[in-house]
């Protein structure tokens, strides 16, 4: 793309952001998988049966994944991985180029260290090609834009201006995150059976909370929780107050209901049960305490429609 950019002539004016989209994976789990497909029917490869098959990988036969060690290894220096809100997880490089960028330009081979977000990048994008972002598009209002542009670190002096994004939520799948002037609170929670010494049914309230501070300790190698409660107990409600004002509420750590159910905006919905099927039924506990008032009710039915001749029986004989 960039070599069809410099024969068209368009190379110096164009703006090129490069970004990765999460850590290392750890789909493949302890051992690896050789097919990512056979792990969701149950059926993963055995590890005589991988390293038989060594000569596969990569190739047309196989969906493979490594296994978690190699996962740490393309991670390092940072925590954990995919998935979860350590640094392993959320933790990216950005490289911008714009070899035409108007006046002094961008700083070429500079390095920042200031915060910045993936919200950020339409933002800035925008503030560097002079554009306004519109607030309708042919009459429809469009969500807003959290994110804030970072363009004022571009330039020349850019590695000491002051830090403009000071606050960020992180949320996947019931793992959570804060960041706030160069400190970050963030905790784990186990996705379904992934891990043998975790249960992923475990209340959120009994996750346990590290603190960073990440100005100093990118690669969260010193925890602070026990040095700074306090602290961390105002970070951990700072993550409850931008939890509710993005709408990641209530907390869903079920992968693939999460994926094909996005919330949509405030007040989508209590979350009833673990799993499919039956969400109420006689064994049912409530996975939370619910103190709300619930104003209107959507009741939504899928699939074919289930008939239980017993029943039918019973209600045609009631009225005999």
């Amino acid at each position: 793309m960039l070599d069809f950019l410099a024969e068209t002539g368009d190379a110096d004016n164009t703006i090129v952001v490069a970004v990765s989209d999460n850590g290392a994976s750890a789909e493949g789990g302890a051992t690896g998988s050789i097919n990512d497909v056979r792990l969701l029917n149950l059926d993963p490869a055995s590890t005589d049966e991988m390293f038989a098959r060594l000569a596969d990988i990569g190739g047309p036969l196989t969906h493979n994944n490594y296994p978690w060690g190699w996962t740490m290894a393309g991670n390092t220096p940072f925590r954990r991985w995919k998935r979860e809100v350590h640094e392993g997880g959320v933790a990216d490089p950005c490289i911008i180029s714009w070899p035409g960028a108007p006046g002094e330009g961008i700083d070429s081979g500079g390095i920042r260290h200031q915060f910045t977000h993936a919200i950020d990048i339409v933002p800035t994008v925008a503030e560097l090609a002079g554009l306004d972002l519109p607030a309708a598009i042919e009459g429809i209002e469009q969500s807003r834009v959290d994110g804030l542009s970072f363009a004022y670190l571009l330039g020349r002096g850019g590695e000491n201006a002051a830090e403009r994004h000071q606050t960020q939520y992180f949320e996947m799948f019931g793992s959570r995150a804060i960041y706030h002037r160069g400190w970050k609170a963030v905790t784990f929670h186990p996705v379904g059976p992934l891990y043998d010494d975790q249960d992923p049914n475990a209340p959120f309230d009994e996750d346990t909370w590290e603190l960073y501070h990440v100005a100093e300790d990118l690669s969260e190698s010193r925890d602070l929780a026990a040095r700074y409660p306090d602290l961390l107990a105002e970070m951990i409600e700072l993550w409850w107050a931008e939890a509710a004002r993005h709408q990641v509420l209530p907390l869903d750590n079920r992968v693939l209901w999460a994926l094909v159910h996005p919330k949509h905006g405030a007040g989508a919905g209590l979350t009833c049960g673990y799993e499919w099927g039956p969400a109420i039924g006689s064994g049912y506990a409530a996975p939370f305490p619910f103190a709300g008032t619930i104003r209107r009710a959507y009741v939504e039915t899928m699939g074919p429609a289930v008939r239980d001749p017993l029943a039918e029986l019973e209600a045609i004989l009631s009225e005999q």
